[in-house]
């Protein structure tokens, strides 16, 4: 330790810093900054697809914040549940860095579910049924809490996380009845295979990955795509001419292969870890072509594919793993 550390001097110094971006960086990375801009993204796509549009917009504001919440509160409570073995893997994590507070990090995790749920009722109720809204919040709630505590180190973890995040759309389409409207169903199920299989792919990235792990994530992956593309070829629900949005998919679909592909010949977590990444921000794209091919609007589509530019920007403050 050296003595600018340990002299009176220094103490100011810290105490100067309370308010300056070194004091918030910590809390971005905690959320994972970047990643929440997926959030709404799927949102906006099951919104889209029982909607044809983005109105009435009060019910779809309140369920993007919903949204948001859920995943953040998330992302703070995988920190907080992972905080012991964080300390000895990734001991660069704000947690075991002793740049927040556990204590702290619980209280924003939680408090962020249940704003997450709240707003869940509040765009349900905003929407006619609050009540629908409000339980499908819930259970994103529930499936974040059984991925971050007990189910974490299970063989369950990797679809509880494809839940979370069909949930998450399907949370976009609960403000008109959905239970029987095919299309939420079959591009949920695409988006939790896709979602699941990133994340069985992630499952070992702080150290060298299982080849058969990331074997299996990369089908699981690609059954997501091969799902998504049935959606638009055979669905009522799409109002444009299929062979567009299923063009933009293959392109996406090779570019994130690649990146895969990348890590199963080089297991190796400076390979891996970027390929994550780059699957992570691809779910934006994906919501994009959804909203695509559910409005025919090239404004709307281009509202939900903006969402990549500050996810992209914002990857040098916080990492998106």
């Amino acid at each position: 330790m050296t003595k600018a550390a340990t002299s009176p001097s220094a103490k100011p110094a810290a105490k100067s810093n309370a308010g300056s971006p070194s004091r918030v960086r910590p809390w971005l990375r905690l959320v994972r900054l970047p990643a929440l801009f997926t959030a709404p993204a799927d949102v906006l796509a099951g919104f889209s697809i029982v909607h044809s549009d983005w109105t009435p917009w009060q019910p779809l504001a309140a369920l993007v914040g919903s949204g948001v919440c859920l995943y953040a509160g998330g992302m703070v409570l995988n920190d907080w549940f992972d905080r012991t073995r964080d300390a000895a893997e990734r001991s660069d994590r704000p947690i075991p860095a002793g740049e927040i507070n556990p204590k702290h990090a619980a209280m924003l995790g939680f408090g962020l579910l249940i704003a997450g749920v709240a707003l869940g009722f509040l765009g349900g109720a905003l929407a006619g049924n609050a009540l629908r809204s409000g339980l499908v919040a819930s259970a994103v709630a529930l499936f974040v809490l059984l991925y971050d505590g007990p189910l974490k180190r299970t063989l369950l973890a990797c679809p509880t996380m494809g839940a979370c995040r069909a949930t998450n759309l399907i949370l976009g389409a609960s403000a008109l009845p959905f239970l029987d409207h095919s299309g939420v169903w079959t591009v949920a199920l695409a988006m939790g295979c896709y979602v699941g299989g990133v994340t069985l792919y992630a499952r070992s990235e702080a150290t060298t990955s299982d080849k058969h792990l990331l074997t299996a994530g990369f089908v699981a992956v690609n059954l997501g795509f091969a799902t998504l593309a049935y959606a638009f070829f055979t669905q009522d629900w799409v109002q444009t001419d299929a062979l567009l949005p299923v063009g933009a998919l293959a392109a996406i679909a090779f570019s994130v292969d690649q990146r895969l592909a990348a890590g199963l010949r080089n297991p190796a977590p400076n390979v891996v870890g970027p390929a994550v990444g780059i699957a992570i921000l691809s779910i934006i794209t994906l919501d994009a072509f959804v909203v695509m091919a559910a409005t025919q609007s090239a404004a709307l589509t281009l509202a939900t594919a903006a969402l990549l530019a500050p996810a992209a920007l914002l990857k040098r403050v916080a990492s998106i793993t």
